[in-house]
């Protein structure tokens, strides 16, 4: 006697996971960003109390600051908070002496490092989900 049909389901083929679909899309912006930075200074500030952090993309590295007290800051009221994002072009011609007048980053984080984890974790993942969804099958 056979099993009916609905015990023997073949495993969805890798294109038909809504996780295979998600991955690729962050794998794709990843892979933009690291191509954009090459042509766009983008950066974002977070201001709140007399703290202030920015983060800059640039040249395909992600640069973090973080500061607090400075004397070039002013304090915001407790509680509140101020956000800004921008955008300039790579060939500014003194975008670097802007940049260094914040002092050295805490970090400076390459594209590449991440774009290949995120890739090995993710292909990874998929592998590990593939064989057990074969073996459910």
């Amino acid at each position: 006697m056979t099993p009916p049909s609905f015990f023997c389901v073949k495993p969805r083929p890798i294109c038909r996971w809504k996780s295979f679909w998600l991955g690729l899309s962050a794998l794709l912006f990843l892979a933009w960003a690291g191509q954009d930075s090459y042509h766009y200074l983008s950066e974002c500030f977070l201001k709140f109390g007399n703290r202030e952090a920015q983060f800059s993309r640039a040249k395909g590295v992600t640069y973090v600051y973080l500061r607090q007290g400075d004397t070039y800051l002013t304090s915001l009221p407790p509680g509140e908070f101020q956000f800004e994002a921008s955008r300039l072009p790579a060939y500014w011609p003194n975008i670097w002496d802007w940049l260094e007048k914040y002092g050295a980053p805490q970090a400076r984080i390459p594209d590449a490092p991440i774009f290949y984890s995120y890739l090995g974790l993710w292909s990874g993942w998929l592998a590990w989900h593939g064989r057990r969804m074969r073996r459910r099958g």
